[in-house]
């Protein structure tokens, strides 16, 4: 074990023991030089030169050995601490690769059917990830078309927004509140569904965040979207969400007003008959909650648990956290910046809590480069570096 590199105290002791082991040395040599000059080789001569020899070497030898004997003892104490931190280590590590089997099997377990021009194709694994990352985009791009066409002054209640720009002043980040908004609303629609259950879910989320003449128009309109297995009803809604704006505009105002009439056909004006979107039908956006879920809080608490580990350095920290990163696809890094700019994961960084060991907000996500491996520069227009900006990205 060395000691010696890691101990500035320990390096002291032994400088000041070579001194004195130095210091004896010479005194020895001053004090037995005479005893070899000629004149000095008589039995009285010789002992009183021993006797002051003893009483000056005899202190400092004892002092030495006491010395010695509490640096004994001082290596068996570290050498007890090293072993105590060596296990500690080891008990990291066995929970720290438990979670990253955890994690593996979380995704290995992962299945989701989707319709492809109208046909079933199941995907598994990793493939979900990346399944549900291409439906936040395609619902992003809705709702910009939506919020485009509508054209409201605001979406975002006045008593958020010190929110929000509490949070990008804290961050450092540029954040433009509008797009912000968007990306946590589509995250939002993407994660719990429009279905009935997510829809009472958004509308207690949204509630105290955005303006309810939006949102109540927005999901109405999200509603209406069913999935590629009804071939005829998506072409439907397909030619209904390319209608131009003055158009498409009249038609949303026209269903979320009589939505309640939305099951009775003939109810209706006939340009809304016409598109057939009335009835019972499975959405398009039914919620991944129950996928989403364990899987993010499960990432969390991982680099969290990492991150409070007392006897790590900052160094071995960030090559612990590197090695988790290392398991994370593109696609489930694309979804967890997704995820860590909507109001359901700002804990990773952008409303990150107090760190209660270290007494500092962590930042997951900069202080790790948990996103650094993310291709180009931005997606739809979002780009990566105006949220996290001090991000080592590879590109």
């Amino acid at each position: 074990m060395n000691f010696k590199k890691e101990n500035p105290f320990l390096n002291f002791v032994i400088g000041i023991s070579r001194k004195f082991a130095l210091l004896i040395v010479i005194a020895m040599l001053v004090l037995l030089l005479p005893v070899f000059l000629p004149e000095n080789y008589k039995i009285e001569t010789i002992g009183a030169l021993g006797d002051t020899f003893g009483g000056f070497v005899n202190p400092i030898v004892g002092m030495v050995a006491a010395l010695l004997t509490f640096l004994a003892f001082y290596v068996q104490y570290l050498a007890n601490n090293q072993v105590q931190n060596q296990f500690k280590v080891q008990q990291f590590e066995s929970q720290f690769y438990e979670m990253i089997r955890l994690y593996r099997a979380n995704v290995n377990e992962m299945k989701y059917i989707k319709y492809k021009q109208g046909d079933p194709l199941t995907y598994e694994n990793r493939q979900v990830i990346n399944i549900i990352f291409n439906e936040f985009l395609e619902c992003y791009g809705e709702i910009k078309k939506f919020h485009r066409d509508y054209k409201f002054e605001k979406i975002i209640k006045d008593s958020y927004l010190p929110k929000l720009t509490e949070l990008s002043q804290n961050s450092d980040s540029r954040i433009n509140v509008d797009e912000f908004a968007l990306i946590d609303i589509a995250y939002s629609i993407v994660y719990f569904g429009v279905g009935d259950e997510g829809n009472a879910i958004l509308r207690l989320k949204f509630k105290n965040r955005y303006e309810s003449h939006f949102y109540f128009r927005l999901i109405q309109f999200l509603k209406l979207k069913p999935k590629k297995s009804n071939k005829k009803r998506f072409k439907n809604w397909r030619n209904f969400r390319g209608l131009d704006s003055p158009k498409f505009h009249e038609l949303i105002e026209e269903i979320y007003q009589n939505k309640n009439k939305m099951s009775k056909k003939g109810k209706l004006s006939k340009k809304v008959n016409k598109l057939e979107i009335f009835g019972v039908y499975e959405k398009y956006y039914g919620g991944h909650q129950f996928r989403l879920g364990h899987y993010f809080r499960h990432l969390f608490q991982s680099f969290k648990f990492i991150d409070e580990q007392n006897n790590l350095s900052e160094p071995e920290k960030y090559s612990y956290a590197k090695m988790m990163r290392a398991q994370l696809s593109y696609y489930e890094q694309a979804l967890l910046f997704v995820n860590s700019v909507s109001h359901l994961g700002m804990k990773w960084e952008l409303d990150s809590e107090f760190n209660p060991i270290s007494g500092i907000k962590p930042k997951y996500i900069t202080r790790y480069n948990l996103i650094k491996n993310l291709q180009g520069s931005h997606f739809n227009g979002v780009k990566f570096k105006r949220y996290y900006p001090d991000i080592s990205y590879e590109n």
